[in-house]
């Protein structure tokens, strides 16, 4: 096929017809697959934000579990300290 130089167009409009059918029937098919890909990063972007959110969760859980465990073990030193203190002073 050659192109007419001042139209800029296939000068074989039967081939350029067979073209512009394949590549119309490429871009249908690669749209498919785009949207496809795109519904499987919609579901994977749906189960990390609920993998984050457990997450997240348990973090704030453990944070207060520490800080929790940190008031006692103080209180406990604190108390122990306060009684040396007398036992020996």
């Amino acid at each position: 096929m050659t192109i007419d130089e001042t139209t800029h167009t296939p000068q074989d409009s039967k081939d350029w017809t067979e073209d512009r059918r394949l590549v119309l029937y490429e871009l249908r098919r690669l749209g498919k697959s785009v949207e496809k890909i795109d519904d499987k990063l919609d579901k994977n972007r749906l189960v990390f934000e609920h993998r984050i959110s457990k997450i997240h969760t348990e973090v704030v859980t453990l944070k207060v579990k520490s800080s929790t465990w940190g008031a006692i073990g103080g209180a406990i030193f604190g108390i122990l300290g306060a009684l040396l203190i007398k036992l020996l002073g």
